[in-house]
Formats: structure tokens, sequence, C-alpha cells
């Protein structure tokens, strides 16, 4: 690990966190990408952004943090989490272009039940590669794969070429024998 690389890396994303005229141009864009979808999910329009401000529509919403809270609100967990995962399919697969903090404190419930995104200051645009690879992993997580999921990892250029294959495969079948990575198909 170089430890330099990583303070840099790290620089690098605390800024962009920052970053408002970035911030203002990934959410116009995923707010065109999602309008077709927008029985289901939203995002803040934004009004107006200066590099020291950004002014954006107030969507009101329940954090997803707040799980019990959206139960006793009565509203379905499980069309929600079907929206969390439908969104994030298709950032990776179709647009190719994700919110990459997806924390729950980024994350509510409408009045209406549809699922929210804010906060647009972590934002990736992934290759056909990465794309396709995200996609392998997720079915090689499903079909607890882990000789798969090495592959997926690869073919992202997540991995080094002189990596340990085995290592790895240890780490990945460890992580689907005990249960921390599993499937429910």
């Amino acid at each position: 690990l170089r430890w330099l690389d990583l303070c840099d890396e790290s620089i690098k994303v605390l800024y962009r966190e920052i970053d408002y005229l970035s911030e203002a141009k990934n959410g116009i864009e995923f707010n065109k990408l999602f309008e077709p979808y927008s029985e289901w999910l939203a995002a803040p329009k934004v009004y107006n952004a200066t590099t020291k401000c950004l002014v954006m529509q107030y969507l009101p919403s329940i954090s997803l943090k707040k799980i019990h809270e959206i139960k006793d609100q009565g509203f379905d967990t499980k069309a929600l989490a079907t929206a969390l995962a439908r969104a994030y399919l298709l950032q990776f697969g179709k647009f190719r272009f994700f919110n990459s903090d997806p924390h729950a404190g980024n994350l509510g419930v409408d009045p209406n039940g549809r699922l929210i995104i804010y906060d647009f200051g972590q934002v990736t645009n992934l290759t056909g590669n990465q794309s396709s690879g995200i996609l392998k992993v997720i079915d090689a997580i499903v079909d607890l794969d882990a000789h798969a999921c090495l592959d997926a990892f690869r073919q992202m250029g997540v991995l080094k070429n002189d990596v340990d294959d085995t290592s790895i495969l240890q780490v990945l079948q460890r992580n689907f024998d005990t249960g921390k990575v599993k499937s429910k198909l």
C-alpha cells in the first residue's frame, strides 16, 4: 500500500464532495436520466449553483436510517428495497453513471412512497468493462460463485495483474461459506 497515493486519492474525493458546480452538473444529469422513472424515484432538481452555494429543490422524506419510522408510516419496505436495487441496476447497467455515495443518509422515502436520492457530490462514470463487471459480480454473488466473482473483479480492473488469485478466491469463498456474503435465491 502506498500511503501517499491513498492520501492523494482521499484529497480528491473530499474536494469532489464540496465541488458544488460538479454536484449540480451530476444532479442535473441524474434527473435527466431518471425522468422516465419518476413514479418511483426522485432526486432534487438543481436551481442554481456557484462555487460557494448550491440551490436545490426541497424534497421532504424519511431517511432510510429511520427504518422503524418508515415501517410505522406503513411504507412497503420490500417495494422500497426493490426500487433501490432497480435504481442502482439502471445506474450500473444502462446509464453507466452512478451515485457512488449511497448510504442511508443520502436516501429517503417521500410521502408518496417514492425513493429519494440526495447528494451527487460523488458520482462516477463507468467504462463498459466496469459496468459489465459490476453486473457479473452481482450474478456471482447470487450464484455464490467465487471464481466468477474473481473474473468479474479482473474485468472491472480492480485487481492488480500480479495479485495472488488463490488468496482472493479463499477470501471470497470464506465470505460465501460463512454467510458474510449471501444470496436468498
